[in-house]
């Protein structure tokens, strides 16, 4: 029973772990499932290189400075969502190359939620262009 609790935790740890943006910052993702789980891995963990990766256009342009020119952004980040947990993701498909991405996220006892509009390119894959407002 312990081996098989072991091996369980390996593999959920593996699993976490391999998913993290900051090991292939530069990844395109070809699901926005795996985008927009990635995007809050990225938040949890402060990795500023991965999200700026993960954005293009207006939101890059807007968000550029802010991700690249504040040093302590990356620790502000990772102390702010810390406690984070994702509980949900939702895709809605609107076009082939056009989704929202709605993420479900508990900190402390509130419920957040991000709602990303993303776009898809044969070149970059799936990005995020836009965040929506609630």
């Amino acid at each position: 029973m312990k081996i098989l609790r072991y091996a369980l935790a390996l593999s959920v740890l593996f699993a976490v772990f391999s998913a993290r943006p900051g090991l292939a910052s530069a990844a395109t993702y070809k699901d926005p499932l795996a985008l927009v789980q990635s995007y809050f891995f990225a938040l949890k963990t402060g990795d500023t290189a991965a999200l700026s990766s993960m954005i293009k256009g207006k939101l890059k342009e807007s968000r550029g400075q802010v991700l690249h020119g504040r040093p302590g952004y990356g620790r502000f980040l990772r102390d702010y969502y810390k406690d984070a947990r994702l509980e949900a993701v939702d895709i809605e498909y609107l076009g082939p190359d056009e989704a929202k991405g709605t993420l479900s996220v508990l900190q402390g006892m509130e419920r957040v939620k991000f709602r990303l509009l993303l776009g898809y390119s044969e070149e970059d894959g799936w990005q995020i262009i836009e965040e929506l407002l609630q």
